[in-house]
């Protein structure tokens, strides 16, 4: 797993290097979770997890990562982390969704042992039983908030075992849900509440699933680093060499004014850069488009962005994109409680136009 990890970070990939890390490094130790207590698999399930923090650590170029930052990390991609799934956190969940599937299908192909498996019903901290490992999972998770937005884990040991087809996905799923909640309700201030709401909006860690392909697909080495760094809301690389916005505004380490003030140039920048996109999508799907189509609109500066040809209904369709940010004064109130809220009030006000 070292000269794994050795490997990924040479690459000088750093969109490459974090998927593989994803996909290859992190689910090296689900056979062994699922077959080997937790107990006896604790130690190897915190070296790994040490392995995959460093490794992620120097990828996206940091020279260290606050636990804060690491546990939003090791958060499934939909809940705003990058899906670098703790070992040691994972352990007791794998172990326990293999005894579950074992617990249905032993009785069926070997009736003499029904005896034997009840031990499901038995709990202790000292033993291995079905019942002390889910004591375990319980006692991982975050306090209850009186937020009114945690999921309950529903499942009990009976339908554990009555319906075993991913289990081990339905649980880290609940958990990591949970534990995201839990750590924007009791950690966070209200701009990165924001942020983390905003990044469990729909498709909000699309590019980190991206397979860079082609270049389309793929991200720059600056650019990979950059947005990994907003996501996780630390210091940007180059923080250091920018003192002052165009509007006079001291500008902060974490970007967020940056992306946010117009007189900075981010969200004019970001706006060409997704027309400019949907502009090659069209491109490459065939389609008869124009951006900003001036002849239509000679009088007037309210135009589309794009305007496409819409070959089903044989009309002429017209395509504007609407930049928003989640720290804005009139969006972060909602934004830090509810994901998309500032995409879907800017998206309000451009339709009314």
């Amino acid at each position: 797993m070292a000269n794994l990890c050795s490997k990924l970070r040479e690459l000088d990939d750093p969109q490459c290097s974090l998927l593989l890390l994803k996909h290859c490094h992190v689910p090296k130790l689900n056979h062994l979770a699922r077959t080997v207590s937790p107990r006896d698999m604790s130690e190897a399930a915190t070296i790994h997890d040490l392995l995959t923090r460093t490794t992620f650590t120097d990828i996206i170029g940091l020279d260290r990562l606050e636990d804060t930052k690491w546990n939003q990390a090791t958060l499934k991609i939909k809940f705003g982390g990058f899906g670098l799934t703790s070992s040691e956190g994972t352990a007791p969940v794998a172990f326990l969704a293999a005894r579950a599937h074992t617990l249905k299908e032993l009785p069926i192909r070997f009736p003499s042992m029904i005896e034997q498996l009840n031990d499901f019903q038995q709990a202790g901290p000292n033993n291995d039983t079905t019942g002390s490992v889910l004591h375990q999972v319980a006692s991982s998770l975050p306090p209850e908030s009186d937020s009114g937005d945690e999921v309950v884990l529903h499942h009990t040991l009976e339908e554990m075992i009555r319906y075993p087809k991913k289990l081990q996905h339905r649980l880290t799923t609940d958990i990591s849900s949970l534990q995201s909640a839990a750590f924007i309700n009791e950690t966070m201030e209200e701009k990165d509440a924001a942020r983390m709401r905003s990044l469990q909006g729909r498709g909000a860690g699309a590019w980190l699933e991206t397979i860079p392909t082609s270049d389309k697909h793929a991200l720059k080495e600056n650019e990979f680093r950059l947005v990994s760094c907003l996501r996780l809301g630390v210091n940007l690389p180059f923080s250091q060499l920018l003192e002052n916005c165009d509007c006079g505004v001291q500008l902060d380490k974490e970007g967020y004014h940056l992306l946010s003030c117009k007189y900075g140039g981010g969200p004019v920048w970001t706006h060409n850069t997704l027309v400019s996109g949907w502009s090659e999508c069209l491109s490459d799907l065939l389609i008869h488009h124009q951006v900003e189509p001036r002849h239509r609109y000679a009088n007037t500066e309210d135009r589309p962005d794009i305007s496409f040809y819409d070959v089903d209904s044989g009309t002429t369709r017209e395509a504007d994109v609407a930049m928003a940010h989640p720290w804005s004064k009139d969006s972060i109130k909602r934004a830090a409680t509810t994901p998309g809220h500032a995409a879907a009030k800017r998206e309000e006000r451009k339709a009314a136009k």
